[in-house]
């Protein structure tokens, strides 16, 4: 288990269900961790997660109609396992969800590559200027941040008809980034609503990944804000939940005052609500 599901076990005052994998993955091809990104989180004081080898390294994703069988296989198991021990719902709430959505990806864009036509960086290997993409999103490091290059290179992807969001300067702490790192611009790809050959809504180009020469088109991505990907699925059964689908905005925070309201406990002070019962 994980660390998180671990301390749950142990210190939760209630019983905690544990449902064990009956099938597990591969795990010998998982590389060690990389003592330059730990090297690199200590040395930004978090606000760099990654070493420079491995900041390039987006995510890949499965075709739209071939979801991780895995993680399903999984979901299914436990929740056959609750229904099996509370056949009714009445005393085990089921939650499951997404941490994020998706955007089929559209096209590659060569960030590197534009600022070096745009005379905005010397080469694609200079270091004055790099990028660092994250799906359909990228941030800017700056070897000056306080130099007149963030501004002229802000100046620049304003114009650019891809970018969807631009932050720099006092408009990262919307984006929940620091403004005090050579970190000093951070883009999120414009999105689009056109529907893919699977039924699946939201396309959006990715920022080109150096050191991963596959071609991502037609796969799932995330990283920015465009709307699809940031439209998670929240599955809830049980404790009273009327079946059907609900189209109201939830956020993460309304999750503990919807497991308080199962255990019947006071939930009028927190930040979230409790999610609605009925489909309405």
């Amino acid at each position: 288990m994980g660390s998180v599901a671990e301390k749950v076990q142990r210190y939760a005052p209630c019983p905690v269900l544990t449902v064990k994998p009956t099938v597990r993955p591969d795990t010998s091809d998982i590389d060690p961790p990389c003592a330059e990104c730990h090297a690199a989180r200590i040395e930004s004081s978090g606000a760099s997660l990654w070493c420079d080898a491995h900041a390039n390294m987006a995510h890949s994703f499965f075709p739209p109609t071939e979801p991780p069988p895995y993680a399903d296989a999984l979901v299914k198991q436990v929740f056959e396992t609750v229904r099996r021990l509370d056949p009714t719902g009445d005393d085990i709430l089921f939650v499951t969800g997404s941490d994020h959505g998706m955007e089929t990806v559209a096209e590659s864009i060569d960030l590197t590559e534009l600022l070096v036509a745009a005379g905005l960086k010397e080469s694609r290997d200079s270091r004055e200027l790099v990028v660092a993409p994250n799906g359909t999103a990228a941030t800017l490091y700056f070897a000056d941040p306080e130099g007149d290059l963030v501004p002229r290179v802000a100046r620049f992807l304003t114009g650019e008809n891809w970018v969807g969001e631009l932050f720099a300067g006092e408009r990262l702490a919307m984006a929940g980034l620091p403004a005090d790192t050579p970190m000093r611009i951070a883009v999120s790809l414009a999105g689009e609503d056109r529907v893919n050959p699977y039924g699946v809504a939201g396309y959006a180009p990715i920022v080109q990944d150096p050191s991963d020469s596959e071609s991502k088109i037609g796969f799932g991505q995330h990283g920015g804000l465009s709307p699809n990907e940031q439209r998670p699925f929240l599955i809830v059964e049980g404790g009273g939940f009327q079946p059907g689908v609900r189209r109201q905005p939830s956020s993460l925070v309304d999750i503990a005052p919807t497991a308080l309201r199962h255990l019947h406990m006071d939930h009028d002070d927190m930040d979230g609500r409790a999610l609605p019962r009925d489909a309405t």
